[in-house]
């Protein structure tokens, strides 16, 4: 009899602390931090396709710190790929433009602080240019408000600033970029 009500209260004892952690994961999974949170639908411009684009404004103040706008979509994800093999052969410490442009993209300080105040969003660039997950939301914001739509015109835009589709220099890079996607 002894055994059998250790055995049960054992039984007992490995429920509550699994129910205790199951309560801890729900609310450790809830809660919103940085490099997760809210996510938008893929962005794409493919012909026919609803435009799903997440209005960082519809977005209260306190979460935006951590949107994300993810998960991409397979095509805008290769482009991604690529400018980081074109720019720094996906390098996070890669130094360029004499020092005016940082990690995996070789972003500019000018290009993040345009991107974070069309996205209302106050990301400190010499904390999170590094980072792959925060630069690569940057591009997306960058190029939602210059409203480049094609892959050629985020290419182009990314390497040559918002006029960027107007500058010859940048079909060089496109080209690049191009042969990286393959």
């Amino acid at each position: 009899m002894m055994k059998h009500q250790r055995d049960a209260g054992l039984i007992v004892f490995i429920c509550i602390i699994l129910g205790v952690c199951l309560v801890q994961y729900v609310i450790w999974t809830s809660k919103p931090r940085s490099g997760i949170g809210l996510v938008a639908a893929p962005i794409d411009s493919d012909p026919g396709r609803e435009d799903k684009r997440l209005n960082l404004r519809d977005v209260p103040e306190t979460l935006r710190p951590v949107i994300i706008l993810r998960p991409f979509s397979d095509k805008l994800y290769r482009l991604i790929h690529a400018i980081g093999q074109v720019e720094s052969g996906e390098d996070y410490k890669a130094v360029g433009d004499g020092g005016k442009s940082l990690g995996w993209y070789q972003i500019s300080r000018a290009y993040w602080q345009d991107a974070c105040e069309y996205g209302e969003i106050d990301w400190d660039y010499d904390i999170f240019v590094r980072s792959k997950f925060h630069s690569e939301d940057v591009m997306v914001l960058y190029w939602q408000r210059y409203g480049a739509t094609t892959d050629e015109e985020r290419a182009r835009i990314h390497n040559g600033g918002p006029r960027g589709m107007s500058k010859k220099a940048t079909i060089k890079y496109w080209n690049k970029v191009q042969e990286a996607m393959k």
